[in-house]
């Protein structure tokens, strides 16, 4: 008997926006998320929503609404310190339409990513990767290598200064330049000289093959920033 392989299905990529705040906020998903068109998508049953966080305080959750936690939160200490937690939360039969995100009074940042065709049992296709640094905000997402072939590898990446104003994150040089697959912004803590930021990068249709997305550039690399960075690698239905 003949043997036939199953077909490849890659991840696909619906959309992505950034959203930042100093309170808590509950945008629309229309309002910020904008796929390669810069059109604001169709969110569907069993797409996955993923949430990338970087705060001035600690332990934002989300859990309330569903989404549950990638790891651990991650803590990067200099003179500005970077927080950064990550989430994901699959839509259900009637997809959310909205995000509530709270930056605990202090100066919040966030980038979301929503995926289409991903395996609803096991969404994740190997452990998170994860990695912190000093002396600089410009984060590098580690190696991480998924076993699954049409995986696709996402990077976030979270940085903190001191000083109100920062220069802007840039693309890695081998992450996918289709528009809007790469995302990032910030938000200064009003009366003081914090500033978060979040980035996000990806490899849609990696596979099964260890992949080292490049540092993010641009951004500030003073010795009082710091940063922090998870690599997740999305398995396909």
């Amino acid at each position: 008997m003949l043997g036939f392989s199953k077909p490849v299905v890659n991840v696909t990529f619906v959309g992505a926006g950034h959203n930042s705040t100093q309170a808590t906020i509950t945008p629309t998903f229309a309002s910020f998320i904008l796929d390669e068109t810069g059109a604001a998508p169709t969110i569907l049953p069993d797409d996955y929503v993923f949430v990338g966080a970087s705060r001035v305080t600690s332990g934002h959750t989300m859990a309330a609404q569903g989404y549950t936690q990638v790891g651990t939160e991650l803590q990067s200490v200099d003179t500005a310190t970077a927080q950064g937690t990550l989430w994901y939360k699959k839509m259900g039969p009637t997809p959310d339409t909205t995000v509530s995100l709270a930056s605990g009074g202090s100066a919040g940042s966030w980038t979301v990513v929503v995926l289409r065709d991903v395996n609803t049992t096991t969404p994740l296709d190997v452990a998170v990767a994860t990695a912190t640094g000093i002396n600089g905000a410009v984060p590098n997402c580690p190696t991480i290598t998924p076993v699954t072939p049409g995986a696709a590898v996402i990077g976030f990446g979270m940085g903190a200064i001191s000083g109100s104003t920062a220069t802007a994150l840039t693309i890695p040089a081998n992450g996918d330049t289709q528009t809007n697959r790469f995302k990032q912004g910030g938000q200064t803590n009003s009366g003081t000289t914090a500033r978060v930021a979040t980035a996000v990068s990806m490899k849609i249709g990696n596979g099964a093959a260890a992949f080292d997305l490049a540092t993010f550039g641009g951004g500030v690399t003073t010795n009082t920033g710091s940063w922090a960075a998870f690599t997740i690698a999305v398995r396909p239905r």
